[in-house]
């Protein structure tokens, strides 16, 4: 005879799975797939020519880092279609909570909605890295060193001169860790905010806000250390430091803390906002 607490693992397998059909598998995760493109395209044309005029080699990671390294396409487009797609991750349909109702915990039901963040978190860079990767393959060969063009002016692909001291798929590993650290916890703090007012765009609204806030203090320019408490520095490679002692960038490692903290912080929010909350509503909120 099956032991109840199989019988709770078992439906709470069932309903992670119920929750990624559910939520990846809608038509407006099409949506990255032609605005990659866009950029891609954008992107790769601007480096083809600036290669041709300057007569200086470029590779397939000049595109990847002009791409994920450029504050105007992360905050303007990547970061806004990100808090969007998971704006509505913790409002659930009526079908959606009679599953939710055989949980019996709203801790596990919580837990859930964070690996399903984590799930999308890494689709959705995997389809925005893969595509720009494809576009730039086109045009640019694959290379395990930096291209002349990088090495010549490295802030014109948004990258620390620093940086270049780095492989390029090292560097990249590092960029994309950034990134995966700082969408999970943008979007960790906009389903909290759904949670608590019970409304997607709200909750679209608040991760909006934090955007918002982290491209003000990229185009103003504001001074350390109040800067350190902005988004931007945390989550843009090229403002970190790597070697130099004296440096007014952070260290990478320490904008890593910044973002596990966040995490751990909206975490514990996220807890105590659910623990009280009344799951079940008459429609869902959109």
């Amino acid at each position: 005879m099956p032991s109840p607490r199989g019988d709770i693992a078992s439906t709470y397998k069932r309903f992670l799975f119920f929750e990624i059909d559910q939520h990846l598998f809608q038509v407006r995760w099409i949506l990255p797939i032609p605005i990659a493109l866009f950029i891609s395209y954008i992107v790769t044309s601007r480096i083809l020519v600036t290669s041709a005029n300057s007569s200086l080699s470029s590779n397939v990671w000049d595109v990847l880092f002009s791409v994920f390294g450029n504050g105007n396409i992360l905050f303007f487009v990547l970061n806004v279609v990100w808090i969007y797609l998971v704006s509505d991750l913790p409002i659930e349909a009526q079908f959606g909570q009679l599953v939710m109702f055989r949980l019996h915990s709203r801790k596990q039901w919580w837990f859930s909605k964070i690996f399903l963040l984590i799930v999308l978190v890494l689709f959705y860079l995997c389809i925005n890295a893969a595509i720009v990767a494809i576009i730039a393959s086109f045009v640019f060969p694959w290379q395990g060193r930096w291209s002349e063009a990088v090495l010549k002016s490295p802030l014109e692909f948004y990258l620390n001169p620093q940086a270049t001291s780095l492989s390029p798929l090292f560097a990249f590993i590092l960029l994309l860790i950034l990134l995966i650290l700082g969408w999970f916890g943008l979007g960790l703090a906009t389903i909290c905010a759904t949670r608590f007012f019970n409304h997607a765009m709200t909750g679209f609204l608040f991760g909006l806000l934090i955007d918002a806030g982290g491209l003000i203090a990229l185009k103003a320019g504001i001074p350390p250390p109040l800067e350190y408490f902005f988004i931007h520095i945390h989550l843009l490679f090229n403002l970190h430091s790597f070697f130099e002692i004296f440096s007014p960038y952070p260290h990478i490692i320490l904008s890593m803390l910044y973002w596990v903290i966040w995490i751990i912080v909206f975490l514990v929010i996220g807890i105590k906002i659910c623990l009280p909350s009344d799951f079940f509503s008459k429609e869902r909120n959109a």
